[in-house]
């Protein structure tokens, strides 16, 4: 391993280990796409409200030819201005009620909100229309 090399992996390492313990970038990793996906398309999310559970991945895609980007204000995470086709993805491991937006529409409504849950109030609800 050359120093080049060793200064990127560093650089790598620190940049995940930099964010709030509420989300952790997995767009350093090269994987397919699983999880909920959420495209940026005529300057809006395509869902307003994403429940997810603890755990769970959200991959962003912009769809539009203008940059986007995706701003959590209260856990201080902001993706890189993404051009048409590019992807930012978060894994959320803390229970809780995220709002976000593109900085540049925000003004044009372009904002959404993810729900973070355990999991159990949906296996609840579930076992209800089950039952049904």
């Amino acid at each position: 391993m050359n120093f080049r090399t060793s200064i990127l992996i560093t650089m790598g390492i620190i940049a995940v280990s930099a964010l709030p313990e509420s989300c952790t970038s997995a767009s350093l990793r090269r994987e397919k796409i699983t999880g909920v996906v959420v495209n940026m398309k005529k300057f809006k999310f395509d869902s307003k409200i994403v429940t997810i559970q603890k755990g769970q991945q959200i991959t962003w895609i912009n769809k539009d030819r203008v940059l986007h980007n995706v701003v959590f204000p209260k856990i201080k995470i902001k993706s890189k201005f993404l051009r048409k086709d590019q992807k930012f993805t978060l894994i959320f491991e803390q229970i809780g009620k995220y709002e976000y937006f593109c900085a540049p529409h925000k003004s044009m409504g372009m904002t959404g909100t993810v729900v973070v849950t355990d999991g159990k109030q949906n296996k609840r609800r579930n076992s209800r229309i089950n039952r049904i």
